[in-house]
């Protein structure tokens, strides 16, 4: 099962930078920040990538507020 990342984004972070950004650090796909939810995306990971390990490595990225494992992701 995929595991999701929810990433909080700065104030006037560079969205296509970050998404690059994100995707390198080992993301399969990035959501978009939507009009509702314009200061955080989704980051999907794969079944066997470990997301304690992704979620401190992004943390570190410019442009990054917050990055927490989506619980939600563990029980559907």
């Amino acid at each position: 099962m995929d595991q999701r990342v929810i990433v909080g984004l700065q104030p006037g972070a560079e969205w296509g930078q970050l998404k690059r950004d994100l995707q390198r650090a080992g993301a399969h796909t990035v959501s978009e920040p939507s009009r509702y939810q314009p200061d955080a995306v989704v980051a999907t990971l794969g079944p066997k990538q470990d997301v304690t390990i992704y979620t401190e490595r992004v943390r570190q990225l410019p442009g990054v507020r917050y990055a927490e494992p989506d619980a939600m992701s563990e029980t559907c």
